[in-house]
This record gives structure tokens, C-alpha cells and sequence, in this order.
């Protein structure tokens, strides 16, 4: 019966194995598929951040075409401001030749109109009022003189209105095609506003899918932690699963063979460990059957090579409840070196019970006490890697393993 049990056993370590591969391998083909996409955003990031620098030197670009067209513009301007302060210079001087042509004009009319009038009797007066031949050649000559300088210093003026209403015609076209210039540059200035803000845009957006997936590798990132510390914990699981398997497996065939050996020493002792109903010993952790080290050689704890453990380990927290395995008297209770805190219990068919690392008591010595009975709380005193009971069975100051008697 005591066979089959152990393979049953066995059998449910092997399917529990079986689920924990399983696992790992779902957990495996997951971290796969997140490293691929991780892989992927990675690609896409590199893409997106080269596809921004370009359009990033599109931009300098514009914004260089668009300094240079508004400092044209700017230049435009300015000799635009000059012609039309020629304009109006040239405006200026015209309306000063005219005020003079109209002057003179006048008063050439008034004199010509003067000496039509009195054309004779001027005659008469410059050739009587002369006082000798060459006097009167003299005012004649003056005369026909004074007549020419009108005439010709009129022609002068026109002469140089012409050439300055020429000059105003010539700066009006000027300026004309000026103002066309200037007005094909504001039109390239809004042009180059507008690609300009179109290309900001663009790359805005690119730097909104550039910060996107960033967040999405961050993410990945985290799952991938998040996945390798669940395969971290599945191998530990089914190392562990692998490490209990092989110790159930090593303390029944300690057990079998413990029970060979001990079968004429125990021949000696009537029903060492058997109480008037035929039971083994009690449990003596009843809310935990958690034993995290067996009896027989091990590995130090403590890193100090390998030793014989004496006992067998119970693993539950702090305060735990720690009952008696069987009738029988308290005969120490106290500090015992590497035990720590310690009870012993000697029970009336010659066993004697051990129970170390205790956190306290609920007994004193010479206190009878009743199989099941509380007689200590769990602790992590003396020589103890964390929170356990360490549980030993002895006859006649011979340890023995204590699976071999616990039910």
C-alpha cells in the first residue's frame, strides 16, 4: 500500500512537472512573439528618426529660402523708398521749371505783346532817342537781343521740363516693375510661410509617432521583464517540484532502509512509538506539512560544507502552533546552543522528542503532557535560516529519522 502511495506521489510530481513546462513553454513562445515586436518598433523608431532628420533639413532649408526672400523683400522695399523719394524730388523740381516757364512765359507775352502794341512808335523812339548812329545800332541790337534771350531761355525751360517729365516717366516704370518685384516676393514670403508650416506639421506628427513608439518599446520592455521574471519563477518552481520530488523519493527509500536497519533495534523496544491505539507519533505542526529539509547528509545552510541533519524541518510563520507527538513528560525546556530554544519531551514507550528553534514556550519541565497537546511556538532561533520547527526522534540518545514514525 505504502508502495503505491509513493508512486501516486511520484506520478503527481511528474504532472505537476508537466504543467510547469508547459507553462515555461507558453511563457517562452510569449517572450518570443514580444521580442519580435519589440524588434520591430525598434526598426520603425530608427525609421521614424532618420525620416524626421531628413525633413528636419527640408525645413532649414525653407527657413534659409524664406530669410533670404524676406532680406530681398526688405532690399526691395528700400529702393522702392528711394524712388519715390526721386519721384517726388523730380516732381518737385518740374513744378519749380514750370512755376519758372510760366513765370518767363508771362512775362515774354507781356513784352512781346508791349512791343506789338507800340512797334512804331518804339521805332520812332530808339531812332530819335539816339544820340548819334551808334547809339541807334546799339538799341537795336539791344533790343533784338533782350528778344532772343526770352525766346531762348524759354526754350531752355521746356528743354529741361521735357527732361525731367521724361526722368519721372522713367522712374514711374521703374517703380512699376519694382512694385511687380516686390509683390512676387510677398507672394513667395506667404508661399514659403505656408510650406513652411506645412512642413512643421509634418514633422510634428512624426515627432508624435517618434514619442508613440518610444512608449511602445518602453512597454515591451517592461512585458519582457515582467515575462523573464515569470520564467525565472517557473524554472525555480520546477526546480523545486524536481528538488521535493527527488527528496520524497530519497526520504522514503531512507525510510524503507532506516525501517530494515532499525528492525532488530526496535525489536528491543516494546511499541516504541506506538500509543494504546496503534497510531504513529502525532504531526507536530498541525496547519503545516511543509518540510523544507530531511533527515540524513545535506548541504550546510550556512555555507560551511556538508553535515548530517539530525532531524527533520517543518516550515511555517512565526507563532505557529507546536503540539506534543505523544503522552509523556516535559524534561527540558531552554536555550541549547544551535537548537536555540528547545523543549524535549520523554515519552512513556522510551522515545524522546526534540523541538528546536522555538520562538516560545507553553510547557515547563516536569509538566505532563497529552499527545496533541500545545507545547511551544514556531520561531527562527539558534542556528536557523528562517521561521521553522526542527523535529528529532531519539531512543536511548540515538537519533533516528522521524519519518519513520510520524503518521
Amino acid at each position: 500500500m505504502k508502495k503505491k502511495i509513493v508512486a501516486l506521489a511520484l506520478c503527481m510530481m511528474l504532472m505537476t512537472n508537466a504543467v510547469y513546462a508547459d507553462k515555461l513553454t507558453e511563457l517562452n513562445n510569449e517572450k518570443k512573439a514580444k521580442t519580435s515586436d519589440l524588434n520591430e518598433s525598434k526598426s520603425n523608431l530608427n525609421k521614424l528618426k532618420d525620416n524626421k532628420d531628413a525633413e528636419m533639413e527640408k525645413l532649414k532649408n525653407i527657413n534659409l529660402k524664406l530669410t533670404q526672400t524676406q532680406s530681398e523683400l526688405a532690399i526691395q522695399q528700400q529702393e522702392l523708398e528711394k524712388i519715390n523719394k526721386s519721384i517726388d524730388d523730380t516732381k518737385k523740381e518740374i513744378e519749380k521749371y514750370q512755376s519758372s516757364i510760366n513765370k518767363k512765359t508771362k512775362e515774354f507775352q507781356k513784352r512781346l505783346k508791349g512791343m506789338y502794341i507800340s512797334k512804331d512808335g518804339a521805332k520812332v523812339d530808339v531812332i530819335f532817342g539816339s544820340g548819334n548812329l551808334n547809339d541807334l545800332l546799339n538799341n537795336v541790337s539791344l533790343m533784338n537781343y533782350i528778344a532772343r534771350y526770352d525766346k531762348n531761355l524759354l526754350n531752355d525751360l521746356k528743354h529741361e521740363k521735357i527732361s525731367l517729365d521724361y526722368k519721372k516717366d522713367e522712374l514711374k516704370s521703374k517703380m512699376q516693375t519694382m512694385e511687380i518685384v516686390k509683390k512676387n516676393l510677398e507672394l513667395k514670403v506667404v508661399a514659403l510661410n505656408d510650406t513652411l508650416a506645412e512642413q512643421q506639421k509634418l514633422i510634428d506628427d512624426i515627432s508624435k509617432n517618434v514619442s508613440m513608439t518610444e512608449s511602445e518599446i518602453s512597454s515591451l520592455i517592461k512585458e519582457l521583464e515582467k515575462i523573464d521574471g515569470k520564467i525565472d519563477q517557473e524554472k525555480k518552481a520546477i526546480l523545486q517540484a524536481k528538488l521535493l520530488a527527488a527528496q520524497r523519493a530519497q526520504a522514503e527509500k531512507r525510510r524503507r532502509e532506516m525501517l530494515q536497519r532499525n528492525k532488530a533495534f526496535n525489536s528491543n523496544i516494546s511499541a516504541p512509538v506506538v500509543n494504546n491505539n496503534g497510531a504513529y507519533l502525532q504531526w507536530p505542526v498541525p496547519s503545516s506539512h511543509r518540510m523544507t529539509s530531511f533527515y540524513g547528509w545535506r548541504s550546510d545552510p550556512f555555507g560551511r560544507g556538508s553535515g548530517f541533519h539530525t532531524g527533520l524541518d517543518i516550515a511555517a510563520p512565526l507563532g505557529t502552533h507546536i503540539v506534543s507527538a505523544e503522552d509523556g513528560v516535559v524534561v527540558h525546556v531552554g536555550w541549547s546552543g544551535g537548537y536555540g530554544n528547545l523543549v524535549k519531551v520523554q515519552h512513556d514507550n522510551g522515545a524522546l522528542t526534540y523541538y528546536g528553534h522555538l520562538s516560545g514556550y507553553n510547557c515547563s519541565v516536569g509538566q505532563r503532557v497529552k499527545r496533541g497537546q500545545l507545547i511551544a511556538f514556531m520561531g527562527s532561533t539558534g542556528y536557523s535560516t528562517g521561521s521553522h520547527l526542527h523535529f528529532e526522534v531519539r531512543f536511548n540518545g540515538q537519533h533516528t529519522d522521524p519519518l519513520n514514525y510520524l503518521r
